[in-house]
């Protein structure tokens, strides 16, 4: 498993648009600096994770993994996985 790590909206959209970047293969690792959001709106069935203190919105179609001490704010249909000091706030379905 290679992980890509992404610190920008940018990056993160450039790796999940890849189609060199896949699940099986690949684990997308948002790491962006404290007080930058990150949203994700559809992780286009990518392993797309939140690590070390990012702050992370996932919506619609989104599944995003949220460790460390990352914070996903969480709508619509989206899916979170938390562990260690990871917060989750959630609404919608």
């Amino acid at each position: 498993m290679t992980e890509i790590v992404v610190t920008t909206q940018a990056e993160l959209d450039a790796a999940l648009n890849d189609p060199a970047i896949t699940y099986a293969d690949h684990e997308i690792m948002i790491q962006s600096p404290i007080g930058l959001w990150i949203v994700v709106k559809d992780s286009k069935g990518k392993d797309v994770r939140a690590g070390g203190s990012a702050t992370v919105r996932a919506w619609d179609n989104a599944t995003v993994e949220a460790g460390d001490n990352a914070t996903v704010e969480a709508g619509d249909n989206a899916t979170v996985r938390a562990w260690d000091n990871a917060t989750v706030r959630a609404g919608g379905s």
